[in-house]
């Protein structure tokens, strides 16, 4: 039996919305169910969640000198709270140094951030900024001078994100793509989200409903939906290529 079978439903939850907000970021994050603890990793393990009543705990792999970064990238006003481990004396108990724990959907973007940071994915920068994998894409070395491009990062919404694929399936709303039926098993459940109305048009914090509001769709359409501004309609795309 493994932790989802025998966890409640808030933990199991809170856990699959951690999974759903690492994958915007770590397309290649994979989770695997034990019978103690999920784990979440790529090429190697970074976080491990051990299942409560109606919370998670998430261990990180990371050592007692990444506190100083841990913490920063968390701030004083964070939802959540940087904890360390009673008992260091075992080798493991010193790679997972720091945990946490996560009883409420609001805190999953931040314990998100402290996993991406775990997994090296998130780049420290002079007077400890940080940059996430989808903004570091935006700083770019041009020909001739060096200039860094920063954007901005409009922060989505894991559960809406959750609630469109749970409505409409892991399949493109456009050509009909089902990542699962061509890659099998390492497929399965991956697929972007597209808003039909550009979120970077809204000003500031709005209400979203996943049903009116949001698409599944491949990374390939979904590119091709922002070749324009606004963006090509879902309708209209899935036409171009029927032609």
């Amino acid at each position: 039996m493994n932790a989802h079978e025998k966890s409640s439903v808030s933990s199991c939850k809170l856990c699959d919305l951690l999974l759903s907000s690492l994958q915007d970021d770590l397309h290649r994050v994979v989770r695997t169910e034990a019978t103690g603890c999920c784990s979440f990793g790529t090429t190697t393990r970074f976080g491990y969640v051990y299942h409560r009543r109606d919370a998670i705990r998430i261990y990180l792999r990371a050592k007692e000198s990444d506190g100083p970064d841990l913490k920063a990238l968390i701030g004083s006003n964070s939802a959540i709270s940087l904890q360390v481990r009673g008992a260091k004396g075992s080798a493991w108990a010193q790679s997972t140094y720091y945990f946490l724990d996560v009883d409420h959907e609001a805190q999953i973007r931040a314990a998100t951030s402290l996993l991406l940071y775990a997994a090296g994915k998130i780049k420290q920068r002079p007077g400890r900024q940080f940059l996430l994998p989808s903004e570091e894409d935006a700083c770019q070395l041009i020909e001739g001078n060096r200039v860094t491009v920063q954007v901005s990062r409009v922060e989505r919404n894991p559960k809406a994100r959750a609630e469109c694929i749970a409505i409409f399936g892991p399949v493109c709303s456009v050509c009909g793509f089902d990542f699962e039926r061509t890659y099998g098993e390492i497929g399965k459940g991956f697929i972007h989200v597209h808003h039909l109305s550009s979120l970077a048009s809204r000003n500031g914090r709005h209400t979203v409903n996943p049903k009116t509001e949001l698409r599944p769709v491949c990374p390939n359409c979904h590119e091709m939906l922002h070749r324009r501004n606004p963006p090509i309609s879902i309708e209209e795309l899935a036409v171009r290529i029927s032609r």
